[in-house]
């Protein structure tokens, strides 16, 4: 991934792991078009209206844009795996922080955390 200019880290918690990944992007790239990205893994891509069940909500106030989603595995409505998971996007950076075991918790501390922990990872893009 490194070579295709990708940079990444994960962790592991007691709780489950925490995967952070950070790429440089084209100007084009938005972190919308990145949460998406990563908010279908965690579909049934065989059910077309699942992916329209997550929700990508904004984030003021981190980097240029932010985009964060929580979902709880709800395979009935084909959400196949948990998610949670803020992109942010500040110059040319994009950083996607995946964090996959926020979507257990009520789903207003998951993305209070979320964007706790962007407001942090924005600071340090320049």
């Amino acid at each position: 991934l490194e070579k295709e200019g990708i940079l990444r880290c994960s962790w592991e918690s007691p709780d489950g792991g925490l995967l952070f990944l950070v790429a440089s992007r084209e100007p084009e790239d938005s972190a919308k078009d990145e949460a998406r990205t990563w908010a279908q893994a965690a579909v049934d891509p065989l059910r077309p209206d699942a992916e329209r069940r997550m929700r990508l909500d904004v984030v003021p106030g981190i980097g240029d844009e932010a985009i964060a989603v929580v979902e709880r595995r709800d395979t009935a409505n084909g959400i196949t795996q948990d998610a949670a998971l803020i992109a942010i996007r500040r110059g040319t950076w994009t950083v996607s922080l995946l964090a996959p075991q926020l979507a257990r918790r009520e789903r207003a501390d998951a993305l209070r955390v979320l964007t706790e922990l962007g407001k942090g990872l924005a600071r340090r893009l320049n």
